[in-house]
């Protein structure tokens, strides 16, 4: 899984989808910091819904990194972004069986001892 993270993630890199999305996300939401947080928050949630919650993160911090390259080392608005966005691909991770094993895992001992 973090293989393929890591393979789909220079793929974003190299077709610059990563810039082209960072761009996107700064040009409408620039200005707010609390929405852009929010819309990376939600990008977060979503994806790690769908793909693996440990290969979400990985392709959203490809979305960051111009941005956090801008920013000062020290930024605390930089800290709270990468925590926002492993919160909420954790919270995305346990949406559906399929982004985590643990959640098959889960929902099988929930059948098995009477939880529907």
């Amino acid at each position: 899984l973090v293989l393929s993270g890591f393979v789909m993630s220079s793929m974003f890199s190299k077709c610059q989808l990563d810039c082209r999305a960072a761009s996107f996300l700064q040009r409408h939401l620039g200005q707010q910091p609390f929405l852009f947080m929010l819309a990376i928050m939600f990008l977060g949630l979503g994806l790690s819904s769908l793909v693996s919650n440990v290969t979400a993160p990985l392709l959203l911090v490809e979305v960051l990194k111009p941005l956090l390259r801008d920013m000062p080392t020290d930024s605390r608005y930089s800290r709270a972004l990468l925590l926002a966005l492993a919160f909420s691909c954790n919270v995305g991770g346990m949406m559906t069986p399929i982004s985590s094993p643990q959640n098959v895992a889960s929902l099988q001992a929930l059948r098995q001892y009477g939880g529907d």
